[in-house]
């Protein structure tokens, strides 16, 4: 009876220890954020590949004033629960000898932030010139991106038709195609 519950024991207690390792990877990605440990605690951000933006005043427990920076040169694996990173550090003793695995939590929420964009409320004002038939709308989003939209009025109805969709350099976004297939050029407006 005792073989079969030490077998148990260890056969459960195995599971579990691959469940874990299979969860903690050393890099851990959430939306634009990839987070690599190794040797310490990296942040890029997958869109502009900036590196560390977010930890330039340090690595900071959940708590927000303990800096944690210097535990973290052992970091072997990371994984995203929340705004938090919780990472597998190694622990050294005196020699630097390994004497075990410990976690540390460093809160992440500055990596997670969307930075607002401030721009003058002139730069969104649409425009209409109705003896014209064109409308411009300059600041609307699609996508999360926000582009420059430009219509024309459809002979003399009331009806109004996207001729152009573009960047809007107040926001820093790029072109967005509307459909090709309409018969307008979008990069000569027409």
């Amino acid at each position: 009876m005792k073989k079969l519950i030490l077998s148990l024991v260890l056969s459960v207690s195995y599971l579990f220890g691959s469940v874990s390792l299979a969860s903690a990877n050393n890099v851990a990605v959430q939306g634009d954020l990839a987070l690599i440990a190794d040797g310490g605690l990296i942040a890029r951000n997958i869109l502009t590949n900036e590196v560390n933006a977010c930890f330039s005043d340090g690595h900071f427990a959940p708590d927000g004033v303990t800096n944690v920076s210097n535990l973290l040169a052992t970091a072997t694996d990371v994984a995203i629960e929340t705004n938090n990173a919780i990472i597998t550090i190694d622990v050294l003793d005196e020699n630097l000898d390994k004497i075990g695995i410990d976690i540390v939590t460093v809160d992440i929420t500055s990596c997670l932030l969307i930075t607002d964009v401030v721009v003058d409320v002139q730069e969104c004002i649409s425009t209409v010139n109705i003896d014209e038939g064109e409308l411009t709308i300059p600041c609307v989003e699609i996508n999360g991106e926000v582009v420059t939209v430009e219509m024309q009025r459809r002979g003399n109805s009331d009806n109004w038709e996207v001729s152009f969709i573009g960047a809007n350099p107040n926001f820093g976004s790029g072109a967005h195609d509307d459909n090709d297939e309409d018969g307008h050029n979008d990069d000569d407006n027409g």
